[in-house]
């Protein structure tokens, strides 16, 4: 499936799992999140994109586990 998402949209989508993330969640829903965090931050391909994958990249590297 090939969506094409604008900037807003990734951001609204990033901050939706950000939030997510903070909570105890299963095993296997922390990781369906991480994975599609992953496939947005491996998708962005243009510089006008810096701010989605710096937020991505963020998100991968914040550890959601100490905050619970």
């Amino acid at each position: 499936m090939d969506l094409k998402l604008n900037n807003s949209e990734l951001n609204t989508l990033l901050t939706m799992i950000d939030d997510s993330l903070g909570y105890d969640l299963e095993p296997l829903e922390r990781a369906t999140l991480m994975s599609i965090v992953n496939k947005i931050n491996g998708g962005v391909r243009s510089p006008v994109n810096r701010c989605v994958e710096e937020f991505a990249m963020a998100i991968r590297d914040t550890n959601y586990e100490e905050a619970i």
